[in-house]
């Protein structure tokens, strides 16, 4: 009896206290939705929500006007904080009608399929009202996004020398998306090539589903590079990355500047240019963790820009924690194209953990090209929970002996009471003899 009587008294107090306002507010729409007529407004995230708010000024108002209104609208259980917008400061008079539209930009990493309370307030410095309605959250059917762009050597390249690019795409949409096409371009000196990520799972299904726990809801493509003309001016240039997906219906894109800066007179004019400026030779990554007993794997990266074919020959030097291999040894390159190459590094298991470091050395002929120092993180290994075939094979053979003998002793044991059960002495079969 006690909480309903509460419950009254807070009801009437909530409607005083809106009647008490000089302004009331006579409808609300959410994408031109009446959101107080909706069980719920759907929405997708990712998105710019039109929040339109209806007020109108009583009749009542003191001094006939107020002249320090505003209107706001809010959606709490973001993890990175509340997604609001709130308008203009405005006057309001008795008997006028307004009209306010605020613009919620929903996240489009909050989480999905769920639904949000979205208030919407007016106040002043004395009256407040406070509307509450619901929003269904929902994510596209179809949506990657771009989430990082590294140039390498960096944003600023000289002409003739490749600019080498790692693209980085999450999918945020509710579906798988296969075959995703990365293109990289240079529009203003006629440059393009391509990439491919081969599949990235959906969003949610990465974080709730244990069928999906090896699929990856992002994904880089980090062999993209542009091999810059030699005759391109200094300047700014655009560098365009665009990804189509589901099967090319949908596309996301955006614009990068780099600095070009031309080349310098005798590099031009050059009879016979070094090694250095015709070969490129890169490694994705000078450092790697390599845990106790296990390896990692190098990917060295041959681009050709002179006009004859090039052979290299390729040599790591002798680890002390480990052991190194290189595949394949020789690399052919031909004019104006690029190789592949890779160094497999694995560790010892008595490896102390530390960063070692090692050199990878490029010779052509007797001629060394290039020097890269490399190293390696040995780490301890994580510990495993599962159990490994040997152990389980070890403790089947183990269950098989302890069978074996308990069999053993149970013969015995019936053939001793049968021996007693006769009054006769178990004794071995002799062949008998007659004379």
């Amino acid at each position: 009896m006690n909480k309903i009587l509460t419950l009254v008294f807070v009801l009437l107090v909530s409607l005083v206290a809106v009647q008490a306002a000089d302004y009331a507010v006579n409808n609300v729409e959410v994408d031109d939705i009446n959101a107080a007529s909706a069980q719920a407004v759907y929405v997708q995230r990712g998105s710019i929500v039109d929040v339109e708010v209806f007020l109108t000024g009583n009749s009542n108002i003191t001094n006939d006007k107020i002249d320090d209104v505003r209107v706001k609208a809010w959606i709490g259980g973001y993890e990175y904080g509340d997604v609001e917008y709130t308008s203009d400061i405005f006057e309001v008079e008795e008997n006028v009608s307004y009209k306010k539209t605020l613009k919620l930009d929903v996240p489009e990493d909050i989480d999905a399929s769920k639904d949000y309370t979205l208030h919407v307030e007016v106040y002043d410095d004395i009256n407040v009202i406070d509307n509450v309605y619901t929003l269904r959250v929902q994510e596209a059917r179809h949506q990657l996004r771009i989430r990082d762009v590294m140039f390498n050597p960096s944003s600023t390249v000289e002409a003739g020398q490749p600019l080498f690019a790692t693209v980085r795409v999450e999918n945020m949409g509710d579906k798988k998306e296969e075959n995703v096409k990365v293109i990289l371009s240079i529009p203003a000196l006629g440059l393009t090539t391509r990439g491919y990520i081969d599949e990235l799972a959906a969003h949610e299904d990465t974080d709730t589903s244990e069928d999906n726990e090896d699929e990856e809801d992002s994904g880089s493509v980090s062999d993209l590079y542009l091999v810059l003309p030699k005759d391109a001016k200094t300047g700014i240039y655009d560098v365009v990355v665009d990804v189509e997906y589901s099967r090319g219906h949908e596309t996301e894109s955006e614009t990068f500047p780099i600095a070009v800066k031309a080349k310098e007179v005798e590099q031009v004019t050059s009879v016979t240019p070094s090694l250095k400026e015709t070969v490129v030779i890169t490694v994705d990554s000078q450092t790697k963790d390599v845990s106790k007993g296990k390896g990692a794997v190098y990917k060295v990266l041959f681009a050709n820009l002179g006009q004859t074919a090039k052979t290299y020959t390729l040599n790591v030097e002798s680890i002390s924690f480990g052991a190194t291999r290189v595949d394949p040894g020789v690399v052919s390159v031909a004019k104006d194209g690029t190789a592949e190459a890779y160094v497999y590094v694995s560790s010892n298991e008595n490896t102390n953990p530390g960063i070692y470091s090692f050199k990878l050395r490029v010779n052509e002929g007797a001629e060394l090209v290039k020097e890269v120092s490399i190293s390696s993180n040995v780490v301890e290994e994580e510990k495993k929970t599962g159990v490994d075939a040997k152990t389980v094979f070890e403790g089947l053979f183990i269950l098989l002996l302890v069978i074996l003998i308990v069999l053993g002793v149970i013969v015995a044991v019936k053939r001793s009471k049968g021996a007693k059960q006769t009054g006769k002495p178990e004794e071995p079969h002799l062949e008998q003899s007659y004379y």
